[in-house]
């Protein structure tokens, strides 16, 4: 639709080069019916899907630890930095890949596994709150700082990611004990390369190279220890080699004790290789660790086995004496030195906890930022949780605590419930390898090592998954054999009962009606009923396109999100917003009529819709590149009069992108006439990868507001090669006079439509760029981009499908107003609560999340985050309207709706600066604009009442939500816990307001 990609196009600015989505209702079911549990539908069904897809989940853990252990740790993407190795990068993809899953319902999370996800999310929050302390420091943070803590927060998604998937995604013990026999592998692997290093002093690694990655640290820098060398194999050093070798040595031993496996040189030699590496580290953190180990696993065996394992210990000592002269009197000395007080590491160590008092005493409770402790800025800590304290603060290093204790725990439990022997020494191995992690972390830093800190989280969802396998067992007896895994609609996921909704209020009222009606072209207005649709295959187009929809939505709000944040914290100023937000105001008016309106009737008509499509390509590539000839022309001059003459290049770079979309319309069109919204996902994310990674890459370069067209337009040349795959021969032009001319009747009022919102929703870019010029632009565009989080986040699932759901009810009065009425009631109880936080608290939220330079534009978010609540509720009836094809009122009440603004807006601007603008939209928007979207609902078919009725409950809990936020505000603080306190408060206050709406998302009655 024009007017959807019009309107998303202004609200690319917080992260360039998005996808071009707008709008819809749906994400509140999905929030609402989030599954705390993750397992219903049965023990069958449950052992079904993990027995389909635990080979999936196998796989992707197994190119994870392929990349943890065998790719060296010091190898990174450079403009990520220490955070960007392959297996962090993976492991985002995996969590995508496996929320993706679940969200769709092809997979459950396995039960009785929620701790380590429990404790994660602890860490989770403490790392979030440091992360916003950095901003509330007395000093504004260093460049190297705030970068740090922005690929802190990347590090932060990739762990979750490990746990998530590691714990939820293993449901059955055999291919738990699959994926530890190859990290054991693997380990072995590590261990004994080390080992050639160690005797050659030469790594084969030093001699490779993988395009696009860039070694931190030299791979053939050795350290040396009393003249013995200390590899350090893949891991980026010997410390972590020596942490990640005495973690996996427990499952080394106890798999070469399983009686199932054969031949004793696969058991043993694993166990050989790791064993033997680890006091080649030559460190006192290998030998701590190894004793820990020996003495967590030695008591639990039986007495033979006991004093077996003390002779391999004797005759390995022996052994490595004899191989490594001088093994044994270094590590006695360093012991002996660490005793008396003499080791320089020692020393170094002590003084560490002096040196760093005052930097733990400026944030104690919440730190000053995970990853903004940066030895050249400031001094090495070798100790994890002196680190920690210092970065996340006291709560943070209880939740590292926390997760060491929980997979502790989970191991014991484990151990307990297991009858079978094998079973219950692996639950002791899970036990021994957190408490191996927790030993050492006092040694080195341990978590800032990559390999070390993916180690521990894998094995801490590990556990999880072991002890939810042991539970299921001791209940139910032996797992079942696994049968076929059910359709996904058995499973009860969020999608699954978001779709419960859609159909509820989409395809229940469109198969009630006593007769239903064919999309029709504008010759063949639907005077006389269609074909009845086939309710089954309605049912599922939407719950498709609904489930795709969804996933897209939230990967690219949560990018787009993260994204911002970067951009607007280190790399770019409120100039550069400005700039930016000239170049999108042009872009948007383009984008709005590039193609004439014509582009809908490939949703919208009837019939073959090959047959029309390429003259709908010839005329939105013609019109596009007409249009483009013409900004070309006229950029120089348009820079000027907005006050930003240096605006001109960037004007004409990024409007090559009105070509390319002309040239891609119809193929989108047609994948949303489809409901093929997995297709339209997958070019959606790859835009998004090539917008984001280019826009950054040229921004840490210093392109300053190019960046953000030079990505933009390498995203819309993936979307074209996207199209041409998805849709083969859609781009192909062609011309039929007879058709054009009914397209462009059918198009132009839409196109006029579109172009008014867009001026409605843009004079205000244009009004300020050249009232108060580039600078105030750019507070301005932050504001409208923060108050369009609730548009974005709450409308846009709904919009990929309401149009086309409207068009199938658009003859049937009692079923559309049901429809529109319930789809709004929802729209408003997932949007309202949003938007009361952003009008109560602006400033508080623009300081925590951007930093302090933005905070000027708390005025203006305060009355445009109102529009954006209002926005939310319009933009359904916009697609509602179309449907029904009540275009002439809607150009009414849009024409009405500019008329009225620009005065308003040129006033306030000249007045009462940008603040005066966000009042002036929202005076314009509620009290003027609001009673006319009413009466042209009403000629519609949605009766005044339907719309009153909806917005009740959602508007009486924000206003106790409001009362609560002024409340705490008053309360003076600060703005983080202002901000924590009230958004908790409020929340608490606002759901039982809403509370009786759960009916709906179940797909029940309306409980009014």
């Amino acid at each position: 639709m024009r007017l959807a990609k019009g309107l998303h196009t202004r609200q690319l600015a917080s992260a360039p080069g998005g996808p071009a989505v707008l709008d819809g209702s749906a994400a509140a079911a999905v929030l609402s019916t989030a599954d705390t549990g993750g397992h219903v539908g049965g023990a069958a069904a449950s052992s079904g899907a993990r027995a389909a897809h635990g080979g999936r989940t196998l796989t992707v853990l197994t190119t994870y630890l392929v990349l943890l252990e065998l790719v060296p740790s010091s190898w990174v993407v450079p403009a990520l930095g220490a955070v960007g190795t392959p297996s962090n990068i993976f492991a985002l993809v995996m969590l995508l890949w496996y929320v993706g899953s679940w969200l769709v319902g092809r997979f459950t999370l396995a039960p009785e596994t929620r701790s380590p996800r429990v404790a994660m999310c602890f860490l989770a929050a403490s790392m979030l709150l440091a992360y916003m302390s950095l901003g509330q420091s007395d000093r504004a943070p260093i460049a190297l700082e705030t970068q740090a803590a922005d690929r802190g927060l990347i590090g932060l998604v990739a762990w979750i990611g490990v746990v998530v998937v590691s714990s939820a995604g293993i449901g059955d013990y055999e291919t738990l004990q699959r994926l530890l026999r190859r990290a054991v592998l693997m380990a072995s692997a590590v261990g004994g390369l080390g080992i050639y290093e160690s005797f050659t002093k030469s790594n084969p690694i030093a001699t490779l190279h993988i395009p696009g990655l860039t070694a931190v640290s030299s791979s053939d820098d050795y350290l040396v220890r009393a003249g013995l060398a200390r590899p350090s194999s893949t891991a980026s050093h010997p410390l972590e080699l020596a942490g990640v070798l005495t973690m996996m040595l427990p499952f080394a031993i106890q798999q070469a004790f399983d009686p199932a496996r054969r031949g004793r040189v696969r058991k043993w030699l694993p166990v050989a290789l790791i064993g033997g590496m680890v006091p080649l580290t030559v460190s006192r953190t290998s030998i701590i660790g190894l004793l820990v180990a020996l003495l967590f696993l030695i008591p639990t065996w039986s007495r033979s086995r006991r004093w077996g394992a003390l002779g391999v210990i004797a005759l390995g000592s022996a052994g490595a004496k004899f191989a490594v002269p001088g093994l044994g009197t270094t590590v006695v000395n360093m012991f002996s030195a660490l005793l008396g007080g003499g080791d320089n590491s020692t020393q170094a160590r002590t003084q560490d906890y002096g040196g760093v008092a005052q930097y733990i005493e400026q944030r104690l409770w919440f730190g000053r930022g995970y990853g903004t402790f940066i030895p050249s800025l400031y001094r090495f800590t070798d100790n994890m949780y002196l680190h920690a304290v210092i970065e996340i603060g006291v709560f943070g290093t209880a939740a590292i605590v926390a997760l060491y204790l929980v997979g502790y725990r989970n191991g014991r439990a484990g151990r307990k419930l297991a009858v079978e022997e094998t079973r219950r020494e692996l639950g002791q191995c899970f036990a021994t390898a957190m408490v191996v992690a927790a030993v050492v972390s006092a040694t080195f830093d341990s978590l800032t090592f990559p390999m070390f800190a993916g180690i521990v989280l894998f094995l801490l969802g590990c556990s999880g998954a072991y002890l939810g396998i042991v539970r299921r067992e001791s209940e139910a007896g032996p797992i079942p054999t696994a049968v076929a895994a059910p359709p996904p609609a058995v499973l009860s996921t969020p999608a699954t009962a978001l779709i419960s909704r859609v159909e509820s209020v989409s395809t229940a009222d469109f198969v009630s009606t006593a007769e239903s009606v064919s999309i029709a072209t504008p010759e063949a207005r639907p005077a006389k009923p269609g074909p009845e649709p086939e309710p089954a295959g309605l049912v599922q187009s939407v719950r498709t396109g609904v489930r795709w929809s969804l996933i897209n939505s939230l990967v690219i709000r949560i990018g787009t999100f993260l994204t911002g944040i970067v951009l607007a914290r280190g790399l770019l100023t409120p100039r550069d917003w400005g700039l930016y937000a000239i170049g999108l105001t042009a872009l948007a008016v383009l984008l709005s009529a590039n193609e004439l309106g014509v582009s809908l009737a490939v949703v919208r008509w009837d019939g073959e819709v090959r047959q029309f499509a390429p003259t709908v390509v010839t005329l939105s590539v013609a019109f596009s590149s007409a249009l483009y000839v013409a900004l070309f022309a006229a950029a120089p001059a348009l820079a000027s009069t907005l006050h930003a003459p240096d605006a001109a290049p960037m004007l004409r770079v990024l409007g090559l992108s009105v070509v390319v979309d002309g040239i891609t319309c119809v193929p989108m069109a047609l994948l949303t006439r489809q409901f093929a919204q997995r297709t339209r996902m997958v070019i959606d994310f790859v835009n998004f990868f090539a917008t984001t990674a280019l826009t950054l890459a040229l921004a840490v370069l210093g392109f300053g507001a190019m960046s953000f067209a030079w990505g933009s337009l390498a995203g819309h040349a993936v979307v074209v090669a996207g199209c041409a795959i998805a849709a083969p021969g859609m781009m192909r032009p062609g011309w039929n006079r007879e058709q054009a001319r009914r397209l462009l009747v059918f198009g132009l009022p839409l196109a006029g439509a579109s172009l008014l919102v867009l001026a409605m929703l843009n004079v205000d870019s244009l009004v300020i760029g050249a009232t108060l010029g580039p600078v105030q632009l750019g507070l301005y565009q932050i504001a409208f981009n923060v108050s369009s989080w609730p548009v974005r986040a709450v409308s846009e699932v709904a919009r990929r499908v309401s149009f086309a759901g409207f068009s199938r009810v658009a003859n049937a009065p009692e079923a559309l107003a049901r429809s529109f009425g319930r789809g709004l009631e929802l729209l408003m109880a997932a949007a309202v609560p949003a938007c009361v936080i952003l009008t109560m608290l602006p400033k508080p939220l623009l300081h925590v999340i951007y930093g302090d330079k933005w905070t000027s534009a708390s005025g203006a978010l305060r009355f445009l985050a109102l529009l954006g609540l209002l926005r939310v509720s319009y933009e359904l009836a916009y697609d509602c309207l179309v449907a029904v094809g009540k275009r002439r009122a809607l150009l009414i009440v849009q024409g009405w709706w500019l008329a009225a603004l620009v005065p308003v807006l040129i006033y306030a601007a000249r007045t009462r600066g940008i603040a005066g603008v966000g009042f002036g939209h929202m005076i314009v928007a509620g009290p003027l604009v609001a009673p006319l979207f009413v009466w042209a609902l009403g000629r519609g078919g949605v009766p005044a009442r339907v719309v009153l009725r909806a917005c009740a409950r959602p508007f009486l809990g924000g206003a106790a939500m409001a009362g609560v936020c002024y409340g705490v505000g008053r309360l003076n603080l600060g703005y983080t816990a202002t901000l924590l306190l009230a958004g908790i408060l409020a929340t608490a206050v606002y759901v039982p307001f809403v509370w009786p709406l759960r009916t709906l998302v179940r797909g029940g009655p309306d409980p009014t």
